[in-house]
């Protein structure tokens, strides 16, 4: 069953010390913040009412390629790994199983206003959902500021 998700990645101009990106899903479940420490130094990232280190979800993955994250609350272990001949495509897999989950393919750095694409493969996991969300996310800041 396709069940499309919107989600809105928000980060305003203004704040003086540190920067926050909002993001929201459109079908009204729990939002998180990312409060970034400064441009290139990860921060903490707030879901429901925690607070998690934005590392948490870039631990280091089985090649140089990859990245892990944990679910938080039930322990599952997920891994994005870029495509090596389509640098801007990363697909999710489940660690220990392999299997896929998700492919997420995202726009150049250069068009800010394209939106990514992702096309998962479950069906009511909203915290995978967001969790995948919220780490490819991170890892995209971090290609594009050259910090991985």
């Amino acid at each position: 069953m396709q069940r499309p998700m919107k989600f809105t990645i928000y980060t305003p101009a203004g704040y003086a010390v540190q920067t926050k990106t909002f993001i929201y899903p459109h079908h009204g479940g729990p939002g998180a913040e990312f409060w970034w420490a400064t441009l290139m130094q990860l921060g903490l990232c707030t879901y429901d009412d925690a607070q998690i280190p934005m590392a948490y979800f870039l631990r280091p993955g089985t090649t140089s390629d990859c990245s892990q994250f944990y679910v938080e609350g039930d322990g599952r272990c997920f891994e994005w790994c870029r495509d090596p001949n389509q640098p801007l495509v990363f697909t999710l897999y489940d660690i220990p199983t392999g299997c896929i989950h998700a492919q997420y393919v995202g726009g150049p750095f250069e068009k800010p206003d394209l939106y990514p694409y992702m096309q998962y493969h479950w069906s009511q996991d909203d915290a995978l959902l967001m969790f995948a969300i919220l780490s490819i996310s991170i890892r995209r800041w971090t290609d594009i500021y050259n910090l991985c």
